[in-house]
């Protein structure tokens, strides 16, 4: 038995409402207006080459600058001396719709092949000729190579495309990643000729949580509900609803543990390969881009690991971008994860991929409203739509949610009751998303529209 993927309702059952907010010519929402300039802004000269560090299944509240922990010191240090992106979302709560997002510059409704259900055969639906920043970058004479812990992630699916090279290293660690990399950038930085780019995709701290010991502290006998082995994970899945409330908090207690672990240690083996790329003369004229593709939930909203929703916990995401020349700014405007594309070709005096939605950071019209999809086979699609301080998710089968970030962050309190100008000015953003995707594969949306 799955866990309910219901979010929290602390203030009352939740209803499905049916909107004429496309037919509401009194509707009185907030139009995007101008844009402004570029936050990247460089002291002298631009950066050559590229380096991208991406995190899977990284929370943005593990990392000690917004937590105020201790977990990251590496990533705090790298944050504080990089344009940090401090809103930043992603469009997906599962790996390779949002990894999708963070190397072409759309979504994947963008690209028509929405829906991307989790399971063995998503990958199938990206189109072979799929233009990733890789290509942009091959077809502008760089040496691409990609390293990967993530299958998702390699030319096994079209995410690869543009990579000359690529090595998945299957179940491999941080360590293992660390170790590989440091050698393909010896190898790459000493090409004067030709530019490179090299992307290092890590999986830790994805399930099962298996952090070296050293970094796991002791978390004593654990029986079938081990969340360190793949049969734990399952175990854990089935018998959550079994378990009293004193055994639940217990268990979340064991896995936060675990997880932070896997944080640490993830933390440890990017500041080694920060170390040897500085040692090796390979950040010299290169620009940095780092980032997660979605978070992780521990029952916060009912369910456990990823691709349920898009509430805090699941989709707030990390991203940075540190080059020598650049000048250190935190950056609080809301960025997506198709951002990252067109700001590192805009960086590099690149042209941008043809059909990119996302924005070089800074450009971004406002208000602007951030959509997100997730599809998770047998259950409904999940869908959310935020503007400044509102955040609304949907359900395809017509369950609904709202809240108020700035007054609730941790989305407890629902407020899809109160009907007011900012849940119906989003309900026509989200309605127009739910258009675009249609109904072929996934029946008609309910609750939605006259």
């Amino acid at each position: 038995m799955r866990t309910p993927r219901r979010p929290i309702r602390p203030t009352g059952a939740a209803f499905t409402l049916s909107l004429l907010v496309a037919c509401d010519a009194a509707l009185d929402c907030p139009e995007p207006t101008g844009s402004g300039a570029p936050g990247l802004v460089f002291e002298t000269r631009r950066p050559v080459d590229v380096i991208a560090i991406s995190i899977d299944t990284l929370r943005k509240d593990a990392v000690g600058r917004y937590s105020g922990g201790g977990d990251t010191p590496f990533l705090d240090e790298l944050l504080a001396e990089s344009v940090v992106l401090d809103d930043f979302r992603a469009c997906s709560s599962w790996t390779l719709p949002g990894m999708a997002c963070a190397m072409t510059g759309q979504s994947t409704v963008d690209l028509g092949v929405e829906p991307l259900a989790l399971g063995d055969s998503a990958d199938e639906k990206l189109p072979d000729d799929l233009e990733t920043l890789a290509t942009a970058l091959s077809d502008a004479g760089y040496q691409t190579h990609l390293i990967s812990a993530s299958w998702l992630v390699t030319t096994a699916t079209a995410l690869g495309n543009g990579y000359a090279k690529d090595q998945f290293l299957s179940g491999g660690d941080a360590e293992r990643v660390t170790e590989r990399a440091m050698v393909v950038a010896d190898a790459l930085s000493r090409d004067e000729e030709l530019p490179f780019f090299l992307h290092i995709h890590y999986r830790d701290p994805h399930s099962p949580y298996e952090p070296p010991d050293e970094y796991a502290g002791d978390v004593g006998e654990l029986g079938d509900l081990d969340p360190r082995t793949e049969a734990g994970i399952r175990e854990i899945q089935d018998n959550w609803h079994k378990l009293s409330g004193d055994e639940q908090d217990e268990l979340v207690g064991v896995i936060e543990q675990l997880y932070a672990g896997e944080v640490r240690y993830t933390d440890a083996m990017i500041g080694e390969l920060w170390e040897a790329l500085e040692a090796m003369g390979a950040l010299e004229e290169t620009l940095v881009v780092l980032w997660s593709d979605h978070g992780e939930q521990f029952w916060e909203h009912s369910s456990f690991q990823h691709a349920w929703a898009h509430h805090g916990e699941e989709g707030d995401a990390i991203a940075a971008l540190w080059a020598p020349t650049l000048f250190a700014n935190p950056w609080d405007g809301p960025t997506l994860q198709q951002d990252l594309v067109p700001t590192v070709l805009d960086a590099l005096d690149l042209p941008a991929i043809e059909g990119c939605t996302g924005h070089v950071v800074g450009t971004a019209p406002s208000p602007r409203t951030r959509l997100a999809v997730t599809v998770r086979d047998g259950e409904p699609a999940s869908l959310s739509a935020e503007q400044g301080t509102h955040r609304l998710h949907y359900w395809w089968d017509g369950e609904a949610s709202f809240y108020d970030l700035e007054s609730d962050p941790a989305e407890t309190d629902d407020i899809y009751r109160r009907r007011d100008r900012d849940l119906r000015c989003l309900w026509r953003d989200l309605e127009a998303e739910i258009e675009r995707i249609g109904e072929d594969e996934l029946g008609k949306p309910r609750g939605v529209g006259p």
